[in-house]
C-alpha cells in the first residue's frame, strides 16, 4: 500500500508541474481505485473504528 501511496502522490505532483493532465488523471484514478479496494477488503477482516 505504501509503494501505491508513494506512486500517487508522485502522479498528482507531475500533473501539478504540468505533466499530460489526461495521462496523470488516468493513473490516478487507477491506484485510487486500488487503494480503496485494499482498505475495503481489510475492513471486512477488521472494521475500521472511528474515534469518539
Amino acid at each position: 500500500m505504501k509503494h501505491l501511496l508513494r506512486e500517487y502522490v508522485d502522479i498528482r505532483l507531475k500533473a501539478a508541474s504540468g505533466s499530460t493532465l489526461d495521462t496523470a488523471m488516468a493513473g490516478s484514478v487507477e491506484i485510487h481505485d486500488h487503494l480503496w479496494a485494499l482498505v475495503s477488503a481489510a475492513a471486512k477482516d477488521r472494521p475500521i473504528q472511528t474515534p469518539h
